[in-house]
C-alpha cells in the first residue's frame, strides 16, 4: 500500500505517457510542492461521465502514479506542469484533507508482462503515428515515440480516444491489454 495525492481529471495519462496540466486551485498548488519538496509523485484519477454535475461525478478506482517531469509559468501567470506516468494503481480508501486534497490509499499494480507478442499492431501503431503527425503537440510530449511496443501503442490509444471513463478503466483494469487491443482495432478502422 502507498499514499498519493489524488488530482482527479476527465483525462488520464497511462504509464509511459505525460500529459501537460494547469495548476490553479491552493490545494492543488500544495499537492504540487509537498511533491517537489518531498521527491514523490502524486496520482491521477479519472472522474465517472455518467453525470455533468460536479458534485456527482466520483472517481474511479483505477489510477495512474506520475512523476513531474517539467514546471513553468504560463502566459496567464498559472503554474504549468507536465507529468509522466510511471505505474497503475487502484485507490482502496480516500480521505479527504480541510482544503479538499484528497489522499488515497493505494495498491501499486505491476505492469502486464504477458502482452502477446504475436498482436498485429501494424494499423494501430500506422494510425498512431499519423495522429502524432497531424498533432505535433502530442508527439512533443514523448521524448521516445515507441511505435514497435504494443503496449505503448495501446495506452496511448486509451488515453487519447473520446471513450467513457469506464470503458477505459475497463480496458486498463485487463491487465492482460489482449482484449484492448481487438477492441481498439475495431475503433481505429
Amino acid at each position: 500500500m502507498k499514499e498519493l495525492y489524488l488530482f482527479p481529471l476527465s483525462a488520464h495519462v497511462l504509464p509511459g505517457g505525460k500529459l501537460s496540466l494547469r495548476i490553479f486551485e491552493p490545494r492543488y498548488i500544495r499537492m504540487v510542492r509537498e511533491c517537489c519538496q518531498q521527491n514523490m509523485g502524486f496520482g491521477v484519477c479519472m472522474l465517472s461521465g455518467r453525470d455533468n454535475s460536479a458534485s456527482s461525478q466520483k472517481i474511479l478506482p483505477v489510477g495512474t502514479q506520475v512523476e513531474i517531469v517539467d514546471f513553468t509559468q504560463l502566459e496567464d501567470g498559472l503554474l504549468g506542469i507536465t507529468v509522466r506516468g510511471i505505474k497503475f494503481f487502484e485507490i482502496q480508501a480516500i480521505e479527504t484533507e480541510k482544503d479538499g486534497l484528497r489522499r488515497g490509499h493505494c495498491e501499486m499494480w505491476q505492469e502486464p508482462n504477458n502482452v502477446k507478442s504475436d498482436l498485429d499492431m501494424v494499423h494501430l501503431s500506422k494510425r498512431l503515428n499519423e495522429l502524432f503527425g497531424s498533432y505535433p503537440e502530442l508527439g512533443s510530449l514523448h521524448e521516445n515515440l515507441a511505435f514497435d511496443d504494443p503496449r505503448w501503442v495501446m495506452y496511448r490509444w486509451i488515453e487519447l480516444l473520446p471513450i467513457a471513463p469506464e470503458q477505459k478503466q475497463n480496458l486498463i483494469s485487463d491487465q492482460q491489454l489482449n482484449s484492448a487491443h481487438g477492441y481498439l482495432t475495431e475503433l481505429i478502422k
